[in-house]
Order: C-alpha cells, then structure tokens, then sequence
C-alpha cells in the first residue's frame, strides 16, 4: 500500500490531476445515464462538485508534502544529533588505561587525542578472576575495596589536566583478602572508570575507553 508520505511532490500533483479526470469522467457518464444528455443544469453542478473535489485532493496533496517534508527533516536533524555526540565523545574515548603489576598495581591513563583533558578522577576498579571468567567463557567484573598507595608521595585520585599525548599514573592498593602476588595471579583482568572532562566542558565516564556523557558543559561548573 502506497502512503501520500511516500510519493514525490511529482507524483501528488500527478495524483490530483488524475483524480480530477476520473471525477469528471464519471460525473458525465451519470449525468448522461440518468440526464439521458448533459443539461446545462447538470453542468454547472458537475462544475461546483468537480471544483470542490479538486480542492480536497490539493489540500490532501500538501498535506502529504508537509508531514514528508517534515519526517525527513527530522530523521535529519537526528542523524546531525548522532554525528555530533559521536565526535563528541572521540576525545573522551581517547583517553586510554594500561594496567602495570611491576611492584605494584598502577593504572597508567594516556591522552591519545590532540587536545588536552582536564580534571581526570579515578572513580572505581572492577576485577574479573580467572576462575569465573574460565567458567562464564568471558569476564565478569566484580568491585573490589581499593585505595590509593600511600606510600608514593602526590599519589592522589585526581590530576587537573592531561595535555595531548602525555601519561599519568596512579597507583592503587586493592582489599582483597590476598597478597599483590596472589591477587595478580588470580584475577584474569580490570575495568578502570575514570571521570573525566574534554575540551568543550563536557563530563564524560570512560570505562576501559568505553565512554557515556555524564553531563553537558556549564558555565558555572569548571568540572
């Protein structure tokens, strides 16, 4: 079934004429029938009743053109929305974790993007052990106690900015009931959430670079 929304403006104007052609077609043929021949009363009858068909359709006709004009002008202005948050969220997800077990846990988060990041916050740390993750077929990430390492100075959960292409650290301690040693050997992976803000002001949540919008940017907020 064809829907007025899915013609083209061609083929509504198309539409009106051909539904005016049959109406006068099939007015003349029920004048003559009934009339027995086309009386000059008849014929100006036929002409209100024919004008007045041709109006509905050409009102129909726009009607038509307007919600199709407007459908697609907002399929459009969805994908312009799409696009947007998606370079959007580029720079946000552009912010990297690798994980260090060298003497100790390190997270170390690496601007990838060509402009600055600002007020980075360690939120939370996640861990996936081994034994689940063998049973499951894939990880399953479990929050764990953690806290900070007190032993390295400035080692806190906060930097103010990461300028293109440089790296931070932050070294953390976990609670999980078993030494470093023990621990590293039993957990298959992490998941890192980190806060974060681009350049625009935008709040982003970036856990294993994969990022959602926390809030967008305000002007009394410099978070």
């Amino acid at each position: 079934m064809v829907t007025i929304t899915g013609m083209t403006k061609r083929s509504y104007w198309l539409s009106v004429i051909a539904i005016a052609a049959v109406s006068v077609a099939i007015g003349g043929l029920f004048g003559w029938f009934v009339r027995g021949g086309w009386t000059p009363e008849w014929v100006s009858a036929a002409g209100v009743w024919v004008g007045a068909a041709g109006t509905i359709c050409a009102v129909v006709a726009a009607l038509g053109i307007a919600i199709r004009d407007g459908r697609q002008a907002r399929a459009s202005r969805e994908l312009d929305l799409a696009d947007r948050r998606q370079r959007e969220s580029a720079q946000a997800a552009s912010v990297l974790v690798q994980i260090r077990g060298q003497g100790g846990l390190a997270f170390e988060l690496t601007n990838y993007s060509d402009m600055p990041i600002r007020n980075l916050y360690l939120e939370a740390v996640s861990v996936a052990w081994k034994q689940e993750t063998k049973d499951n077929g894939a990880p399953v990430y479990r929050p764990v106690e953690w806290s900070m390492k007190t032993t390295i100075p400035s080692n806190i959960r906060a930097t103010p900015m990461l300028s293109a292409g440089e790296s931070h650290t932050f070294y953390v301690e976990l609670d999980t009931g078993m030494s470093f040693l023990q621990a590293h050997r039993a957990i298959a992976a992490y998941e890192v959430e980190v806060h974060l803000t681009d350049i625009a002001g935008r709040r982003w949540r970036n856990v294993n670079g994969k990022v959602a919008l926390i809030r967008e940017a305000s002007a009394l907020d410099g978070s």
